[in-house]
């Protein structure tokens, strides 16, 4: 079987990137597990944090289904719509600039800024938010399509994620999979630090969408800000996020925009042989 992809990156979140409207893609769970896993893998794959299906959907423009690079489905990725919709906006599988795709959390809407041939902007809705929820002093738990913690602390750079994220990333108190862990430092110019240690991937990632999101709308909490936007610094780029905060007659985070470039990195074909 011959597999056409492309791969994508948004702020360093890497995915492989397949049109499976023909649903040619394999459809038994353990084969299609072994499969993905295979091709995120950094050494003996393409690599990628994750692999994204694009398929028909009813109710939107195209239904994005995401899987971890461990194989198994995942839930909402921030950096993986923004990179799905660039993708499908470059093939044509989507004409307009402002659209509607479907996701394992419901629909989001999107809006396009065409920019370079292989470089494109893109933004993102997020469903609605709960206000976080207070662990300790430093500390969140926020669900904005996926599970998320937030600490804040400073000088985030030294931390070692590869031994601390593991402890954090099994909680199971908010959700039975566990959580995704963020560690989040505010800059002197006002912009948030993050760093992301992703479950699925089992590592830090060099960016996460919804976990951006989420760190945004816990530090609107923790320290009390009431901007609609904020920017921020991940080791792969920058990203803004966007919300109206919790009003009387509106109890949750509400218009959660995340917006960044999704890039092209390179077109392949992967030649499977069960």
């Amino acid at each position: 079987m011959h597999i056409p992809f492309e791969k994508y990156h948004g702020t360093g979140n890497d995915f492989i990137i397949i049109d499976n409207r023909k649903l040619f893609f394999p459809q038994n769970r353990k084969e299609s597990q072994e499969l993905i896993n295979s091709m995120c893998h950094r050494h003996f794959g393409i690599g990628a944090d994750g692999l994204i299906l694009i398929q028909d959907s009813h109710e939107a423009g195209f239904l994005m289904d995401y899987y971890n690079s461990d194989g198994l489905l995942g839930s909402f990725c921030g950096n993986g719509s923004r990179c799905a919709v660039a993708f499908a906006y470059r093939n044509d599988i989507i004409k307009d600039t402002s659209i509607r795709f479907a996701a394992a959390d419901g629909i989001h809407h999107a809006d396009i800024y065409p920019g370079t041939q292989k470089l494109t902007t893109v933004a993102v809705t997020i469903n609605e938010v709960t206000p976080p929820e207070q662990i300790d002093q430093n500390s969140y738990f926020a669900d904005t399509g996926s599970p998320h913690m937030v600490v804040f602390l400073e000088n985030i750079d030294s931390l070692d994620l590869a031994t601390i994220g593991p402890k954090l990333r099994h909680e199971t108190r908010w959700n039975p999979e566990g959580t995704n862990v963020n560690f989040v430092e505010q800059l002197q110019n006002g912009k948030l630090y993050v760093r992301t240690y992703e479950r699925g991937v089992e590592n830090e990632t060099l960016s996460c969408g919804s976990g951006v999101a989420a760190s945004a709308i816990a530090a609107s909490v923790h320290y009390g800000k009431n901007s609609k936007y904020i920017g921020i610094c991940t080791k792969g780029g920058e990203l803004k996020v966007m919300f109206n905060p919790p009003s009387a007659d509106k109890p949750n985070f509400h218009r959660v925009i995340l917006e960044g470039p999704a890039k092209l990195v390179y077109r392949g074909e992967l030649i499977h042989k069960k």
